[in-house]
């Protein structure tokens, strides 16, 4: 059905890990988080690296989890939760806080659209799917 599960400042959950979000309030968001360094450091720091080791040996990061130090409404309200393991944007691993950025910032400048991230939680695999309107 096209009739939303539930709704929040920042959009819709439609069911079946897909959300439709409010690209105006996702930039309100954005510039509050801009304009207030603290917030912007907690919203990062809720974004926990997890290492692993290549097979030569190198340590790198193949997810975040979620530790929720600050911005909790936002991750709650879309669809995240305290523990949540953040495995891939667009089928890509997310192996730095500069790549989640990058990542924002096509959101904020209207270039993207849509992205499914690729999360486990409680040891089970999920796919959240947002789109942006």
């Amino acid at each position: 059905s096209d009739r939303p599960i539930s709704t929040n400042l920042y959009g819709a959950y439609m069911g079946d890990g897909k959300w439709i979000m409010n690209k105006d309030s996702l930039i309100v968001y954005a510039q509050e988080i801009n304009d207030s360094p603290t917030r912007a450091a907690k919203l990062f720091e809720s974004m926990e690296p997890v290492y692993g080791t290549t097979a030569d040996g190198r340590r790198v990061i193949e997810a975040h989890r979620l530790k929720i130090v600050g911005e909790k409404d936002f991750y709650n309200a879309v669809g995240l939760i305290d523990g949540d393991l953040v495995k891939t944007v667009n089928g890509k691993p997310v192996t730095s806080k500069r790549a989640a950025m990058r990542m924002i910032n096509s959101f904020r400048s209207g270039e993207a659209s849509s992205f499914i991230m690729d999360i486990e939680r409680n040891g089970t695999s999920m796919r959240l799917d947002y789109t942006v309107k």
